[in-house]
């Protein structure tokens, strides 16, 4: 018995199945799309309502969960050894931890703050240091010889000082800021500011949309005007007693002149 030919059926027949069902999903994909755009409109008139302006919001499926920090002593040490060696911790109390040694001294407490001093200035000599792009780059590596990963860009902020910020998952820790300050030398002597130490975990379900949090902000402004430029999604550090720390997802939002930050579950504005 010849086969080919039900062979043949069965194969075209399952091809337009599959073509049916791309059709389908790709329909669907668009319907979506579709109809967020449509809301999104929506929102952008009641917000004219409101006084409050933007020509687009961020997607709606864009979302992030808060994450607790367990504090990582570890890595707040690997700091420390990095920049002034070996040093006596002391617990200093109300979540703050003091390292005294020969070379420097350096203070970590609850919530990210931090201080490392090194009395020897260690590290190469360099006389790039009016180089803004190899300041930079020096300065970079040296973040990433102390264990602190995921850093933004760079800025030369002063002489011989640079500030870095912070990224989790992608998106930008907005309070997390670390300087790097040099001697006219060029050698390493101070690293301080906020910083997210330990390993992040989410602990609640994701945070709300741009255009919900916006709408509810704008609704308590009582007519105040608000030109917004553009709109992010990041995380703002805080301190979770007795020990540990939370970083909370925010909108901020990008006006001419200022920045807003809104609490991505509350849409309270975070206090500077």
């Amino acid at each position: 018995m010849h086969l080919g030919k039900p062979k043949n059926i069965m194969i075209l027949i399952l091809l337009i199945a599959n073509l049916m069902l791309a059709g389908i999903f790709f329909w669907r994909v668009l319907d979506g799309a579709r109809t967020r755009a449509e809301t999104d409109g929506q929102i952008i008139e009641l917000l004219a309502g409101y006084g409050v302006r933007v020509a687009g919001l961020p997607d709606s499926q864009l979302r992030a969960a808060a994450m607790a920090v367990p504090r990582s002593h570890a890595e707040e040490q690997a700091a420390v050894l990095y920049l002034i060696g070996e040093t006596e911790a002391v617990d200093a109390g109300g979540g703050i931890m003091d390292y005294n040694g020969d070379s420097g001294t350096a203070q970590f407490q609850a919530g990210g703050r931090y201080t490392i001093k090194s009395l020897t200035q260690t590290g190469d000599t360099s006389d790039k240091l009016y180089d803004d792009d190899a300041f930079l780059s020096q300065a970079a590596r040296a973040l990433a010889d102390m264990g602190l990963k995921n850093t933004t860009h760079g800025a030369v902020t002063q002489d011989h000082t640079a500030t870095f910020g912070q990224t989790v998952n992608g998106l930008e820790v907005f309070n997390a800021r670390t300087e790097v300050s040099y001697t006219e030398g060029g050698r390493l002597a101070q690293a301080d500011g906020v910083w997210c130490f330990g390993a992040p975990q989410p602990d609640s379900e994701p945070c709300r949309s741009a255009g919900s949090v916006l709408l509810e902000y704008a609704a308590s402004l009582d007519g105040q005007r608000l030109d917004i430029l553009d709109i992010q999604l990041g995380y703002r550090l805080r301190p979770m007693p007795p020990d540990a720390a939370r970083l909370t997802p925010e909108w901020r939002l990008i006006c001419a002149g200022r920045d807003i930050y809104l609490d991505a579950y509350t849409a309270k504005p975070s206090v500077e």
